[in-house]
């Protein structure tokens, strides 16, 4: 199928005397077909420029080349778009505009941006899975990845034109003019240049948003939209010309950070606040505020357990499928409450476990300088902020605190038990330096070191 389209499409195009970008998103263990495809689209650009020998040799010098950079191709199954965008951006980037070899045809034509009329730019997305089943479903999933579209250099045609093929389903051909009209109404996206790609969104299809969701990762990627006027633009562009105190971006910030930190009363109040100031504006799409609500809903399962992964697909499906937002508000506001009541019935036994590691990370690595709150709360996979309240509500005092106490003691014991010299001491038990240690300790013990050896040493 792969080959198939490939071999259709190069045909199609080259017959058409058109230059053209390939992408291709599919499932990790596609890798191999991912690179195969992202070559053959980066040797179109290169090989669709003078004569017929002439193309075929780029083609194949491409090819050639980078066989020997199987390394970096091997990378490009980051175009599933898993984690790192900026870095499968960057492996794209290095591909398309090496000044090595055959790429270096094609680098002046991507920077310059100097694609003629007929330049078409196609992104083909093959599921790998009936995730999905309709092409309008494809073309919705393929809206949630755009915004990596101005990462990929892309270009259209000065009239606008795109072409989809939006489903390895449904027959080639007939996918690219059914959606030939709808592709000039709808989402308003930039590029990254004078071009604007003009595509719709059937959002009565949204139920199945949440298959794209889960599969590509992208409730902490995918760039928000909101209308305005007769089409949607970008939230980000949007945001920074509001004149407003506090608009959804920043009381969305807010939320985002009360969940992180586990304060879900709070989150709660500011998701009340987030549909108050929607209403408000009143210029948000439908796609927009279900895609906050289903980011809060991720962010909420990442933090607590108050659902289970079943549990969490069923709220998102609801979020994504009915018909009013005071709806949605009411059922997060529940799961957020829920998880503030669970937070208090498991508290007293999740942070006995939580301060027990921390005293065991402590006095295993209390020697080593660099041991931080910081550090510490990396270890035990928690924000600073709340370990720090954590342990202070429980121990009644802080981190730093202990740490300091702990050394201390260690450090007696030396002083009471061995003839190491006191600045030996100092560094032995953790302290950066011997003056830091000796103004610590006296401030402790009310003498110096020194004086305490010669205090307690008589007893042994």
């Amino acid at each position: 199928m792969l080959r198939s389209y490939r071999d259709d499409f190069i045909k199609k195009c080259r017959s058409n005397d058109r230059y053209c970008t390939l992408v291709l998103y599919c499932r990790e263990k596609d890798a191999a077909a991912v690179s195969d495809m992202v070559l053959f689209g980066v040797s179109l650009v290169v090989a669709g420029k003078g004569g017929e020998d002439r193309k075929q040799k780029n083609a194949a010098a491409l090819i050639e080349e980078l066989e020997h950079k199987r390394s970096i191709a091997a990378e490009l199954k980051l175009l599933r778009l898993e984690n790192d965008s900026y870095r499968s951006v960057n492996i794209l980037k290095e591909l398309i505009q090496s000044e090595d070899g055959a790429l270096s045809e094609a680098t002046h034509d991507f920077k310059a941006k100097e694609f003629n009329g007929k330049c078409v730019t196609l992104i083909l997305i093959l599921a790998s899975e009936p995730a999905l089943s309709g092409a309008e479903n494809r073309l919705m999933k393929m809206l949630l990845k755009f915004k990596y579209a101005e990462f990929f250099c892309l270009n259209i045609s000065a009239d606008r034109e795109l072409l989809f093929a939006v489903s390895d389903k449904i027959p080639y051909e007939r996918n690219l003019r059914a959606f030939g009209e709808k592709m000039r109404r709808g989402i308003r996206l930039e590029l990254g240049c004078d071009s604007t790609v003009l595509i719709s969104i059937p959002s009565q299809n949204g139920v199945d948003l949440i298959s794209a969701y889960k599969k590509f990762d992208m409730l902490e990627e995918s760039r928000f939209f909101l209308k305005e006027g007769d089409v949607l633009v970008d939230r980000v562009a949007y945001t920074q010309k509001s004149s407003a105190d506090e608009n959804v971006e920043t009381i969305l910030m807010q939320v985002y950070e009360d969940i992180r930190f586990r304060e879900f009363r709070k989150a709660a109040e500011g998701v009340k606040r987030t549909v108050k100031r929607i209403e408000q504006e009143g210029s948000m799409s439908n796609i927009y505020v279900r895609h906050i609500f289903i980011e809060i809903l991720s962010r909420l399962s990442q933090n607590s357990d108050v659902m289970t992964t079943n549990e969490n697909m069923e709220a998102a499906k609801y979020i994504l499928t009915v018909p009013d937002i005071w709806s949605i508000e009411e059922s997060v506001v529940a799961l957020l409450e829920k998880a503030e009541k669970g937070k208090k019935n498991s508290y007293a036994n999740d942070s006995t476990i939580v301060i027990d590691k921390v005293i065991a990370i402590i006095r295993s690595e209390y020697k080593n300088t660099s041991l931080t709150m910081e550090y510490i709360a990396q270890k035990v996979f928690l924000s600073p902020n709340y370990l720090s309240a954590m342990f202070r509500r429980v121990k009644g005092e802080s981190i730093n605190s202990f740490i300091k106490n702990y050394r201390l003691e260690r450090a007696k014991e030396l002083l009471k038990n061995s003839n190491i010299k006191v600045k030996d001491i100092a560094s032995l038990v953790g302290f950066a330096s011997d003056g830091y240690f000796a103004t610590v300790f006296r401030k402790a013990e009310g003498i110096s070191a020194i004086e305490y050896r010669e205090q307690n040493s008589k007893r042994y």
